[in-house]
């Protein structure tokens, strides 16, 4: 819905903002850069011309190249060899880095308050321009032509090796806890998304952590009317 759309378009109009304003800092012009590398999930699933078309990549990507996972890759490589460790550090040594802190830059607040006008206010691209044209900040130009988009791998485990992979999908572990002030109302375990938590007469709750280690949503201890389930206090076993 409408709704869903806006959120999206607050990480892509964010997206957006750091490909200007890490382009603005380098000096380098859209119409300069058009090779893309393209990385983890989105370097693997992800609909390269869709990506580009939304603003998830910059539009005068001309190039793409879609290398999957490219930090599982860099394990293995190092597992294989542990001394490439020593490789890739003086490398990284040698890179001289400038950091830019987004949440600070003037270039990145110019751009991202012309993507919300631009996604949930109306605003039009000749107008987004002109914004950031009194700002000296370059043009977001559109997207031209069908780019050449080079899917180097097709899954996140491109080799899997003479046994293959097994994946274990209950590793036979929970969370289990009471909590006091509990009236056993069942809000949390209606909440849960992966509908992995539950809770027995005597109030006692159990979540399976093959679908939840407490790390994303926290949906059930927001939604408790009594302020009393607190994750953090459930025990594994």
């Amino acid at each position: 819905d409408s709704h869903d759309i806006s959120e999206a378009a607050k990480a892509i109009g964010a997206m957006r903002a750091g490909h200007f304003c890490l382009l603005e800092h380098a000096g380098i012009k859209f119409s300069e850069m058009n090779v893309m590398y393209m990385c983890g999930a989105s370097g693997t699933y992800v609909d390269a011309m869709k990506a580009r078309d939304v603003g998830l990549i910059p539009p005068s990507s001309t190039e793409i190249y879609q290398y999957g996972n490219t930090s599982l890759a860099m394990a293995t490589d190092i597992l294989k060899d542990p001394e490439l460790l020593d490789t890739l550090q003086d490398i990284a040594n040698s890179i001289r880095a400038n950091h830019i802190m987004f949440a600070k830059d003037p270039v990145f607040s110019q751009i991202y308050l012309q993507e919300l006008g631009f996604w949930d206010e109306g605003m039009s691209l000749e107008e987004y321009n002109a914004n950031n044209a009194a700002e000296g900040i370059q043009e977001l130009p559109k997207p031209r032509g069908r780019a050449n988009v080079h899917r180097v791998v097709t899954r996140d485990i491109q080799d899997l090796g003479e046994k293959g992979l097994t994946i274990v999908h209950d590793i036979g572990t929970e969370l289990v806890g009471k909590m006091e002030g509990c009236t056993g109302c069942g809000k949390c375990v209606k909440e849960c998304p992966e509908h992995t938590l539950s809770i027995s007469d005597d109030k006692t709750i159990t979540v399976k952590t093959k679908n939840c280690l407490g790390t994303a949503c926290y949906r059930c201890q927001m939604s408790c009317p009594s302020k009393v389930y607190k994750y953090a206090d459930l025990k594994l076993v």
